[in-house]
């Protein structure tokens, strides 16, 4: 599928940038290109300003996805059974207080130097800025 395809693909956000989608075939190439792919839970939520609860988050999307009624295979049928291909790496350990964003940001860092593809499952949503920085 091309990026033309996707819906809302080169259009720019609210901040001006564009918005890049990612193809459905990308997890056959991170496959074909022998890239693993590592799911990180990132229990954090210190900085809600509501309700706490939300450092709960990680475990229930791993367990759901895990649930027997999903499906693990892609649209193209590639399985995501395989541990070479997707695994997960566990939570986090963080701290408390203002150190907890630098742990993120390090862990990030330590994490992006490997060889394989990361995704972090939060938590809340101030979690994305050491993820990203």
């Amino acid at each position: 599928m091309s990026e033309q395809t996707i819906p809302l693909a080169g259009k720019k956000t609210i901040l001006g940038t564009q918005l890049n989608c990612v193809p459905s075939t990308y997890l056959d190439d991170c496959h074909m290109n022998n890239t693993a792919i590592e799911v990180y839970g990132v229990p954090w939520d210190e900085k809600s300003s509501f309700l706490q609860g939300c450092r709960d988050a990680p475990a229930k999307i791993w367990d759901a996805f895990n649930c027997a009624s999903a499906n693990r295979c892609t649209e193209s049928g590639l399985s995501l059974t395989k541990p070479e291909l997707l695994s997960y790496r566990g939570m986090l350990e963080l701290s408390s207080g203002d150190q907890v964003v630098q742990q993120i940001e390090r862990a990030a860092s330590d994490i992006g130097a490997a060889e394989s593809l990361p995704i972090f499952l939060g938590g809340d949503h101030a979690i994305t800025y050491p993820l990203v920085k």
